[in-house]
C-alpha cells in the first residue's frame, strides 16, 4: 500500500465507511464516534457528493474554494486505510488538519506519521505559516507523534453536554445590555470581538485576521447550498453592553429532534451570567 493525493468526489463513499472505523476506542469508548455522529459523517459526505460537480465548477473561478479540502491517504485501490485532511482557515496562509485517522488493524505501522508528514510537506509549498490541529488530551501515543513532528501546545479546548429534563428558565439580560440578531456572514462583530479577547499566546498560532473571518461571494454560496440540503438552522446574536461586543451566540439545529448546539463565545467578566443566558434561546429554532 502507498501513499498517494486525496482524490475527489471518487474517494468520499470510502471514506465514509472507513472513517467510522477508525475514530472507535474500544479502550476509551468516550473518544469514538456516537451514533449520531455517524448518521453526521454520511450526511455529510452525501452532500458533498451530490454537489460536488458546483464545486468544481465553482473552483475555475474562485481561488477560496480550491484549498476546501487538501490530503492524502494510505491504501490501495479502492481500500484506504489512513487518511490527512486540511483545509486553509479562510483566506489566510494558517491551514487546520481537520481529520488524521488510521483504520485499527494498521495503526502503530508509523501510517499517521508518514500521512502527517506528507500533508506538511504539501501545505508549506502552498505557502502556508501556521498549520494547526486538535488532539484529545489523553490520546497520549497521538500527542507524542503531533510533538515529535514539531507542534506546540497553545491552547486547551473543553466541550460541555446538556441534557435538560424541561424548558432551560429564562434568564433576562444583565442590566446595560442588548441582544440584537447577527447576520450568518456579518463578519465585523466576531472580527473585532475576537480582536479584543484573544490571548497573545494563541493569536501567535491563530492570528485574528480578516481572511478568517470574511467569506468570499463564492464560499456563501456554497454553505447556503450545503445548508439547504442538510436542513441546517441557524441563528446568530450579538449582545451589546457599553463595549461595541461582549459575546457571540450561534445556535444551529441540523435535523428535527436533535439537539441543538450551542457556540457562545463571551468575554471572561461576564462568562457565568451571559452562558446562563443563552441556554434557553434555542427553543425557537
Amino acid at each position: 500500500m502507498t501513499v498517494r493525493a486525496l482524490k475527489l468526489p471518487g474517494d468520499l463513499q470510502p471514506l465514509e465507511d472507513m472513517l467510522v472505523q477508525t475514530f472507535q476506542y474500544p479502550e476509551n469508548p468516550e473518544w469514538g464516534i456516537q451514533a449520531d455522529e455517524e448518521e453526521d459523517i454520511a450526511r455529510e459526505i452525501k452532500t458533498l457528493r451530490k454537489i460536488w460537480p458546483i464545486i468544481r465548477v465553482m473552483q475555475l473561478v474562485s481561488p477560496s474554494l480550491r484549498d476546501l479540502l487538501r490530503g492524502f491517504v494510505w491504501g490501495e485501490g479502492d481500500q484506504i486505510g489512513g487518511v490527512v485532511i486540511a483545509q486553509r482557515g479562510g483566506t489566510t496562509n494558517t491551514w487546520g488538519i481537520g481529520i488524521v485517522g488510521v483504520l485499527p488493524e494498521f495503526r502503530r505501522r508509523g501510517i499517521a506519521r508518514q500521512l502527517v508528514m506528507k500533508i506538511l510537506d504539501d501545505l508549506r509549498q502552498r505557502g502556508a505559516q501556521r498549520i494547526n490541529l486538535g488532539v484529545i488530551e489523553k490520546n497520549v501515543p497521538a500527542y507524542a507523534l503531533y510533538k515529535s513532528l514539531g507542534f506546540d501546545h497553545y491552547a486547551t479546548m473543553i466541550e460541555y453536554h446538556r441534557w435538560p429534563s424541561g424548558m432551560a428558565e429564562d434568564v433576562p439580560l444583565p442590566n446595560g445590555f442588548e441582544e440584537a440578531p447577527m447576520a450568518r456572514f456579518d463578519w465585523k462583530p466576531r472580527y473585532e470581538f475576537d480582536k479584543r479577547i484573544t490571548p497573545a499566546d494563541v493569536a501567535r498560532y491563530i492570528p485574528v485576521e480578516v481572511g478568517r473571518f470574511r467569506t468570499p461571494i463564492a464560499m456563501r454560496c456554497l454553505a447556503r447550498l450545503m445548508d439547504s440540503l442538510r436542513r441546517l438552522k441557524q441563528k446568530r446574536f450579538v449582545y451589546r453592553s457599553e463595549e461595541p461586543s461582549s459575546g457571540i451566540l450561534s445556535i444551529e439545529r441540523q435535523a428535527q429532534g436533535k439537539e441543538p448546539l450551542l457556540f457562545p463565545h463571551g468575554s471572561t467578566q461576564h462568562s457565568q451570567g451571559w452562558l446562563r443566558m443563552c441556554l434557553p434561546r434555542p427553543c425557537g429554532l
